[in-house]
């Protein structure tokens, strides 16, 4: 039998602070997760897109903002723009605190790493999703991303933005 399997791995759960027997998400999703909290999820691996003044940005406060007529860097160019709007901070966007680890064993430097992994890892499944939806609203245009560990200004810590790329 041969498996495909482009997605993400199930080695990452190895990571989870929930120890799991299986690499298989839907009975870790069917044990662990609400059907309103993976919906939740879902929504925000396709968000709505804004178009102000040639930019593209994910529907957020700071874009809502921009398209009500208070923008930021007007001198800017759309890139910029897009590149500051585009910000999505994955550092401050969980409120929820992590569960604590059944491993004893595991140093603070260890369980940070582990924890950034995870983060990283969502980040480009965040990527993925919003490539796909960005692809079907506009699909003349191509877009970068940028996925960083250590920040992109002004937040730290592992974020993530976009912007269209002019060909």
């Amino acid at each position: 039998m041969k498996k495909l399997n482009n997605r993400m791995d199930g080695k990452i759960m190895e990571l989870f602070a929930t120890p799991f027997p299986f690499d298989d998400f839907f009975l870790y999703v069917s044990n662990h997760v609400s059907v309103d909290k993976t919906l939740g999820v879902m929504g925000i691996l396709s968000p709505k897109f804004l178009e102000v003044d040639g930019c593209i940005m994910w529907e957020n406060v700071e874009s809502i903002d921009y398209s009500k007529g208070r923008q930021k860097f007007t001198d800017a160019t759309v890139k910029e723009r897009e590149y500051y709007y585009n910000l999505f901070c994955i550092e401050d966007f969980f409120q929820v605190g992590e569960e604590v680890s059944d491993c004893v064993s595991e140093t603070v430097e260890e369980g940070w790493r582990k924890y950034m992994d995870l983060k990283l890892a969502f980040a480009r499944q965040i990527e993925r999703y919003w490539r796909f939806a960005l692809s079907e609203c506009y699909p003349d245009k191509r877009f970068e991303f940028e996925i960083s560990e250590k920040g992109i200004w002004p937040e730290d810590g592992a974020c993530l933005t976009f912007w269209q790329v002019n060909e």
